[in-house]
């Protein structure tokens, strides 16, 4: 994975993640979801979920006010909570990945 750290790969007939409409995308704390082990060295211990959830880009940008530009924007779930870092150059502004059917903070 490379930074920023917000590719999804959709695995449309298992072949890459071994589930049928899996999903591997970078390991992030608060998507720690059952359905979405961690996975090992090959996936470089990204997330590997299967295919009863989907991993969506989570984007928000251009806010107000502007003291929280450069900030780190924290995310928390029920399993862990992690951060996303400001893209100032891409969007200016937080750029991530969430796993559909659940809550976050």
């Amino acid at each position: 994975w490379n930074a920023p750290y917000k590719c999804i790969f959709f695995d449309y007939d298992g072949s890459l993640t071994g589930n049928v409409n899996g999903t591997a995308t970078p390991y992030k704390g608060f998507n720690n979801w059952p359905e979405c082990p961690r996975g090992g060295a090959m996936y470089e211990y990204g997330s590997v979920c299967n295919g009863s959830v989907r991993v969506r880009r989570l984007q928000v940008d251009m806010v107000n006010p502007q003291a929280l530009d450069w900030q780190v924007l924290g995310i928390s779930s029920t399993v862990g909570n992690d951060t996303f870092r400001f893209l100032p150059k891409e969007i200016y502004g937080w750029v991530g990945n969430v796993v559909t059917h659940h809550k976050y903070n």
